[in-house]
């Protein structure tokens, strides 16, 4: 049984849109929860949340912006089992489809935005090279220009758990504050201008095991500003992405967790994880 939960405050393809007005404050709450499963089959879920998605077009969002975006991935319930229970969270996740309708404009205005983006990771107890991974990111964004007058965001994840039969499960977590990229291929880069101050709390936790469960990966990974990962078919096309910031703060941690797949001595797992 495959369950999907997926949660989006402002959600944008190709058209403009505007909304508050100035001296505003707007408050966007998203919760993606996975839940507890308790049905006969196996379970497989994916929760994630955005604050802000747009797919081309023009969105403009006047007053200041608190955007708190959450995922937390499924667990068991009595005498049921999960193999994957994963779990995304974006504050704002901005990406080009290559052939807009209507509108041409590739843009996101905003005034201060601050909030807070986690993610946690669910419980596996089930399968084999199975995942409870958790990743969150603040700022997503391809081929947009995305302007706002301040920045502070927190960014969290939490890998899951591995538990009962699992075996070799993924329970990593992946952390990034502002990620850009941007494609020549359809004459786009992607631009942040921030004209205030930029601050950003970026952590990431590895997740672990319990019972007889076997975590494989349980490594964290945190950024506060840059690295996107560009997929391996789009080799060859210049990726770039374009800040202008000022006045920034970072504070950025990661902290692996407990690993135990493959050890040889059971009560001495490898705990720290990779970092």
């Amino acid at each position: 049984t495959n369950i999907i939960v997926n949660a989006v405050g402002i959600g944008n393809s190709r058209a403009d849109l505007t909304l508050g007005r100035d001296g505003a404050n707007n408050t966007i709450t998203v919760k993606a929860d996975a839940g507890t499963y308790t049905g006969a089959e196996a379970g497989s879920s994916m929760a994630t949340a955005a604050g802000i998605e747009s797919q081309g077009g023009a969105v403009t969002i006047s007053g200041d912006t608190t955007l708190n975006a959450s995922a937390q991935g499924m667990t068991p319930g009595a005498g049921s089992n999960i193999g994957r229970a994963e779990a995304e969270a974006n504050g704002i996740v901005c990406s080009l489809i290559p052939i807009p309708i209507g509108s041409t404009s590739h843009a996101l205005k905003l005034g201060g935005l601050t909030g807070t983006i986690s993610a946690q990771g669910g419980t596996v107890n089930t399968g084999s090279d199975s995942s409870a991974s958790a990743r969150a990111y603040g700022i997503e964004n391809s081929e947009t220009t995305l302007t706002a007058d301040s920045v502070n965001l927190t960014a969290q994840a939490t890998g899951g758990t591995a538990g009962g039969q699992a075996s070799t499960v993924d329970v990593a977590a992946r952390a990034k504050g502002i990620v850009q990229n941007g494609s020549t291929e359809y004459g786009t880069t992607a631009q942040l201008t921030v004209t205030g101050p930029t601050s950003l709390k970026v952590s990431a936790t590895g997740g672990g095991y319990e019972g007889t469960g076997s975590a494989k990966k349980s490594y964290a990974l945190a950024f506060g500003i840059g690295d996107m990962a560009v997929a391996s078919y789009t080799k060859g096309i210049p990726y770039s992405g374009t800040y202008k910031l000022s006045d920034v703060t970072a504070v950025v941690s990661a902290t692996g967790g407990t690993d135990n797949a493959g050890s040889t001595d059971p009560d001495n797992p490898t705990t720290g994880g990779d970092v």
